[in-house]
């Protein structure tokens, strides 16, 4: 990781304990469950719809990672780069669906014990800037499929717009 993305997540986290800490005192824990479920649908989404993108675009690369095979999975290294975009894109989605399942099992662990109401606004604050870095990282997700998605759209123009081209000439 580059020395600019590592300070750019943290200073995401600065931001998301900021913020946290500015709205903590009226904040519901009703409030964080309803975002929590729109988080969870929106992961799974993201996750399921690059994983069809991957399986759809690079079906030869699937094949062979499936079969063990040594095969030339892509046609460039842009090719492997988009891939590798994609395959963040899952992997961040993953992290947001576990750190869901986390944080409701740190509630059913903590909540209504002697620690939680010793460190009530501790606990509070961590939790919600904890959600809050996770929004931020899935919302980073879905602009980069956007972005992708539209990328591949102005590659498939270009390609019919050259087709209908060389077929007049």
């Amino acid at each position: 990781m580059s020395v600019w993305k590592f300070l750019s997540q943290i200073l995401l986290i600065a931001v998301c304990v900021l913020l946290a800490y500015v709205v903590c005192s009226h904040v519901k824990y009703s409030n964080v469950t309803d975002i929590i479920s729109v988080l969870q649908n929106i992961s799974a989404i993201v996750f399921a719809i690059s994983g069809v993108w991957i399986g759809y675009l690079y079906p030869n690369a699937i094949a062979g990672l499936m079969k063990n095979e040594k095969i030339d999975f892509f046609a460039s290294k842009n090719e492997a780069k988009k891939v590798e975009g994609m395959i963040l894109i899952i992997i961040i989605s993953a992290f947001v669906l576990v750190g869901i399942a986390l944080f409701y099992l740190m509630v059913i662990l903590l909540k209504g014990s002697e620690f939680y109401r010793e460190n009530y606004f501790i606990i509070k604050l961590s939790g919600l800037s904890f959600i809050l870095y996770m929004i931020f990282m899935q919302i980073r997700c879905v602009f980069l499929m956007i972005r992708k998605n539209i990328s591949f759209i102005n590659k498939l123009h270009r390609f019919l717009n050259e087709k209908e081209l060389n077929s007049k000439l």
